[in-house]
C-alpha cells in the first residue's frame, strides 16, 4: 500500500512539473508576443 501512495505522490509532482513548464512556456510566448506586438507598433509609427 505505502508503495503505491509513493508512485502516486511521484506521479502528481512529475504532473506539477509538468504544468508549471506549460505555465512557463506559455506566460513566455504572451510576452515575447507583446514585446514584438509593440515593436512592431513603434516600427509602424516610424514610417
Amino acid at each position: 500500500m505505502k508503495k503505491d501512495y509513493n508512485t502516486d505522490e511521484h506521479l502528481t509532482g512529475a504532473r506539477i512539473a509538468f504544468n508549471l513548464a506549460l505555465f512557463l512556456l506559455i506566460s513566455l510566448t504572451d510576452l515575447v508576443g507583446n514585446f514584438s506586438k509593440t515593436f512592431f507598433l513603434k516600427i509602424n509609427g516610424l514610417f
